[in-house]
Order: structure tokens, then C-alpha cells, then sequence
């Protein structure tokens, strides 16, 4: 095994370490889970089997998700086709085409797939490259560039959102469990998550939601340990595991929207798992026309009316200058409670930080506070990390009434802002009235941690740079890694108008894809 693992690049000191840690788990866990718990250990990942609720500290993108799913030998579908490219003249056709499409069209339905989010860093999982792939090959997972915490949505994320502003897209179902057409601001009556998110709880009372900062650990529908804030009731995951029932809600939804749709989007999706990948066919059924833009071959290829070998982003940014539609930005407002306790009567006071989540959720857009608090006396200065619990203690000067405190936030690298600020009052004299008390406070600060403008002509830059790498390395036999160059000619588009009013519009397999 030793000399079998040393081509997977594993450093030797992490491989002794996995060893011992996978032996000594393997004394407290059921045999049939050793292997799994071992392979888990081995590869680096988030979390052994029925650990609960407990997580390790890394969830890098599609791997965290992908580890913590039950184990399966049949991953459904094909895995690691090749992926092509079609020339830049033809993606410049077919995006006119695209862009007329939708110009015309009375009902928009988009379908997306993981390949709208591996610009955001995220791997995919069905690719050359992918997480299902490289895992039933045997080989280590793909490395992530972004955690599912640390990621911004892309530019197609964004096109989508100023399509659905003008009144364009009527829903977008989504297989994807990253949390990004939310965070975009996708309104929620817009989207359809078909295999769950992995940033949602919902009450098992209520069914009300709570998008967190945070990955939920768990997956499978399971109680997370955390209460609904509005009836208490007890808060489930909501990223569905392999044997789990589609969202029936969301399902109804994406077949009535579909029914109607008279344009059906598919992005970044090779529609192999049912039954997400027939559903896009109901419109089609009923005289609606299919798009489809990904860069491996599909099964529903021959029924599409525009085939698209390209990144979505690409075609995304082209189709959004032809019909001017206004991309927002991306901006991220993160919130924080400052809570505080004073003690000995109001000569002390502790000051702690703590997520809107919960006081046990952790904070990862923020990497340091400092803490000013300015009596009339000489002003005071305290540091708050993670390493002290988001925690310090200040002295109150007996003659103070009360002490204004200015935080001051660095934030962390998932942030495009370095810092922030904002201020705090303790009022000192009912604590030193009472005496014997401690009393304590809480303020809510929320501010701007991100905003994050895509560039059109940037992506199609990119995108026309990989063709013209794609068709040189063709030209010395290719790589089996990288897309391939697809020849061909098209006619020209039909004209689109350069500014499109818009107009009103009406508003189980199980496991993940």
C-alpha cells in the first residue's frame, strides 16, 4: 500500500499520522466501517462515518460534500468523458442565437449543473477531472481552490439574477448544493434546489429556512441540534444523501414551471441522473425549445435545438451584452453580535463576539478584532481572535458613566474588503447601582464584507485564450485533461435588438448529481 500511495503525492508524515488515527477510530466503530473511515482519513477529508454532528475544520468545496455522502459503488451515469470546445467563430454565432432565443421567448426555465461553478473554484463531479471520477479510478480527490464558505458566485450566477430583474427568467432549478444562486440574490421564489443545500436548515415545525455563513456539517436530512428561533422546533439539514427523497415542494414546482416554459436553459449540466435530467424534455413535449451549453456531450443532445460546447461564462457574458441586461455585483453583508457582562459591580467588563447563527456557529469572514474603548480617562485597546474565543476583558474607570467601545474588524480572505468597523455603548451606571448584578447587552452590527464585480469582456477574453490553447494543442495530439477543439460552421444569427424592454411573466430519483 505504502508504495502504491507515494504517486498520490501524500506526504509521509500525514500518511504515519492517518495510520494511527484510522487504528485507533477503528477500536470504537463498527469493522464494516473501517475501510471507509480509513480511506476518509487518508484522503484528507471532512468527517468519519456517524460522527454526528461533529466536523473537521476543512470543507473544501465538492469534496467535504462528496465525503460525508454515504458510501456508493454506483455513482449513476458515465464519468470522465471528454470534453470539447467549439471554435470561437461558432460560439459567437451560437450565443446570437442564444441571446435571440431568449429575446423571443414568453416562459425561461434554466437547469444548472455543477459546471456553472467551477470558475468559483469549486470542482465538479462528473468531468475528466472530477470527484466522482478520480474516485472510481481510484485516485486522490481533485484539489479545490475555495472552500463552499470562501466562494462568490460567477458570472453566470450573476447573469441569471439581471435576467430574472428583467422580468426574463421565470425559475431556475438548480442541482447544485453550493448555496451560490442564494448568495447571488436570486430571489428564493426563483429557485428550485432539487438535491438541497449545504448552507440550509429548515424547521421541522414551522419550515422556516436559515441560510447560515457556515457549512452544515451533516447531510441526509438530520436534526442538526440547533432551534428554530421563531417556535422552537428542531432544525434538519437540507443536503440530501444518496437513498433521500427529492424535495417534493421543489419538484412540483420545476414540472409546473416547465410545463409552461416555451424556452428551457440547461448550463453546466450533463443531464445523466434522473430525474432532473428528463425534465427539461416536458417542454420540449409541448412545442418549447431546448438550449443546451456544457462542455461534454449529453444524452439530450439530439433533442436540443442549440447545442453549446463552451464555459458557461463565456456564452453567459456574451448573450448579457447582446441583450443588455445589467449584471449586478456580488455583495456580501455579513452581521455580528457584540455582547457584553459586566462584572464586580461595573468595574470590569467582558466583551465577547459571536455569530447570528449561534453563540457556538463559528465566524469565518472575520479574522481579528480590536477593541478601543474610550472613557474619560486614557483610552484602553484589547484584541479578540478565535484563538481567545472571540473574547477579552476591560477595566471601567470608576468615574465613567459609560464606555463607548469602537471594534475594529480585519476580515479574512474570503472578504474583498480588509476591514470594517463599528461601535458599541455600555452604559455603567444602573450595573453600579445595583452592586451585587452583572448586567449585560448585546448589539447587532451588520456591514459590507464583499462586493465583487464580474468583467464580460474579461471571461470572453479567457474563453477565446483556452480556444485558440485548445486548437494548438491539438494541433501536437491534446490532452486527454483539457477540452478538445470542435470544428464547424454555422450560419449567422439572427439580429437582436441592442435593448430589450421587459416584459411581466407569469409567475424521485433520489441523491445527489
Amino acid at each position: 500500500r505504502t508504495a502504491s500511495l507515494k504517486t498520490r503525492n501524500h506526504q509521509p508524515h500525514l500518511l504515519c499520522a492517518g495510520y494511527c488515527i484510522a487504528y485507533i477510530a477503528a477500536r470504537q466503530v463498527k469493522s464494516g466501517e473501517v475501510k471507509e473511515l480509513a480511506c476518509l482519513v487518508l484522503l484528507g477529508l471532512d468527517q468519519a462515518p456517524n460522527a454526528g454532528s461533529r466536523a473537521w475544520s476543512s470543507m473544501d468545496g465538492s469534496l467535504g460534500y462528496a465525503s460525508r455522502l454515504s458510501h456508493r459503488e454506483d455513482l449513476g451515469g458515465g464519468l470522465g468523458a471528454r470534453e470539447y470546445l467549439d471554435s470561437a467563430s461558432d460560439v459567437l454565432v451560437k450565443a446570437g442565437e442564444l441571446a435571440c432565443m431568449l429575446s423571443t421567448a414568453k416562459h425561461v426555465v434554466v437547469y444548472t449543473g455543477a459546471g456553472i461553478s467551477t470558475s468559483c473554484g469549486i470542482p465538479d463531479f462528473r468531468g475528466p477531472q472530477g470527484v466522482w471520477t478520480l474516485q472510481r479510478q481510484g485516485q486522490p480527490p481533485p484539489k479545490a481552490s475555495v472552500r463552499f464558505d470562501h466562494a462568490y458566485p460567477s458570472l453566470t450566477h450573476m447573469v441569471l439574477v439581471g435576467l430574472q430583474r428583467m422580468g426574463r427568467l421565470a425559475l431556475v432549478v438548480s442541482q447544485n448544493v453550493d448555496c451560490l444562486h442564494i448568495r447571488s440574490g436570486l430571489p428564493r421564489e426563483r429557485l428550485a434546489e432539487l438535491h438541497g443545500n449545504c448552507f440550509l436548515e429548515v424547521c421541522d415545525t414551522c419550515r422556516r429556512e436559515y441560510v447560515r455563513d457556515f457549512e452544515v456539517p451533516s447531510v441526509g436530512l438530520k436534526h442538526t441540534g440547533r432551534a428554530c428561533e421563531h417556535c422552537r422546533g428542531a432544525l434538519r439539514d437540507q443536503c440530501l444523501d444518496w437513498d433521500n427523497e427529492l424535495p417534493a415542494d421543489d419538484m412540483a414546482r420545476s414540472k409546473q414551471e416547465t410545463d409552461k416554459a416555451d424556452l428551457v436553459l440547461c448550463l453546466g449540466t450533463s443531464l445523466q441522473i434522473t430525474p432532473a435530467c428528463n425534465m427539461p424534455l416536458r417542454a420540449t413535449r409541448r412545442g418549447g425549445k431546448l438550449v443546451i451549453v456544457n462542455l461534454q456531450r449529453t444524452p439530450k443532445d439530439a433533442k436540443a435545438a442549440l447545442v453549446v460546447r463552451a464555459r458557461v461564462d463565456a456564452v453567459m457574458a456574451r448573450v448579457a451584452r447582446t441583450l443588455g441586461v445589467a449584471v449586478p455585483p456580488y455583495v456580501r453583508v455579513d452581521r455580528v453580535r457584540v455582547r457584553h457582562v459586566l462584572l464586580d459591580g461595573g468595574m470590569r467588563v467582558e466583551l465577547k463576539l459571536l455569530s447570528v447563527h449561534g453563540d457556538d456557529a463559528p465566524l469565518p469572514w472575520l479574522e481579528a478584532c480590536e477593541v478601543v474603548c474610550t472613557p474619560p480617562a486614557e483610552p484602553q485597546l484589547a484584541q479578540l481572535s478565535e484563538a481567545g474565543g472571540w473574547c477579552a476583558q476591560l477595566h471601567c474607570p470608576a468615574g465613567a458613566g459609560e464606555l463607548v467601545l469602537t471594534l475594529r474588524f480585519a476580515l479574512s480572505a474570503l472578504c474583498t474588503l480588509c476591514s470594517a468597523s463599528g461601535q458599541h455603548t455600555i452604559t455603567l451606571r444602573a450595573a453600579r447601582a445595583k452592586a451585587t448584578a452583572a448586567e449585560s447587552g448585546e448589539t447587532e452590527l451588520a456591514f459590507e464584507t464583499v462586493r465583487f464585480e464580474h468583467d464580460l469582456n474579461a471571461a470572453i477574453a479567457a474563453a477565446d485564450g483556452e480556444i485558440t490553447a485548445a486548437a494548438a494543442a491539438g494541433a501536437r495530439g491534446g490532452d486527454a485533461h483539457r477540452p478538445s477543439l470542435v470544428q464547424g460552421k454555422r450560419k449567422a444569427a439572427a439580429p437582436v435588438a441592442a435593448a430589450v424592454s421587459a416584459r411581466p411573466r407569469r409567475a424521485a430519483r433520489s441523491g445527489p448529481a
